[in-house]
């Protein structure tokens, strides 16, 4: 799938479901057609893994995932003043890319009585895994590269 059908497939399904009727019914049918149809379009293609690696992942599986959770989570909860939502996802396709390895860095918690240096303390144990775990990884992949580049060294030794 190009950029530009990926875009036009975005803007389809936007359009399709457009509504210009505020009555909160007819909102939230529409949101339900239109989370329906992005499923059934994402499970028209069943994918299997053919060896031992992972099923084939497109381009276009990946959009109207990302789409589905998108039209979820606008269907179940509202915007705050700023228009964002209470829920935010990352979908990864690991057939790509190495997966996410983070924790997500908490606030305060409404309605406790968290002091200060507890709300400090748990944003720091969260802040400072990640930074962990990003430093593991970038010591992984400079492994990986010092590996790489020795092995290319050596060949092209002897070549020569």
């Amino acid at each position: 799938m190009t950029d530009e059908e990926a875009r036009q497939l975005v803007e389809d399904l936007d359009s399709m479901f457009s509504y210009h009727d505020h009555d909160h019914g007819t909102e939230q049918h529409v949101r339900r057609k239109r989370i329906t149809h992005i499923l059934d379009l994402l499970l028209e293609k069943r994918r299997e893994s053919l060896d031992t690696g992972w099923a084939l992942v497109t381009r276009e599986d990946l959009i109207l995932l990302r789409m589905l959770i998108k039209a979820i989570v606008w269907a179940k909860w509202g915007a705050d003043v700023d228009g964002d939502r209470p829920i935010q996802a990352m979908v990864i396709d690991r057939s790509k890319t190495h997966g996410l390895h983070y924790e997500p860095i908490p606030y305060g918690v409404r309605g406790r009585p968290d002091t200060a240096q507890e709300i400090w303390d748990n944003q720091m144990h969260a802040a400072l895994l990640n930074l962990q775990l990003a430093t593991r990884d970038f010591q992984l992949y400079g492994d990986h590269f010092d590996h790489a580049m020795r092995l290319e060294k050596e060949e092209r030794a002897q070549k020569a």
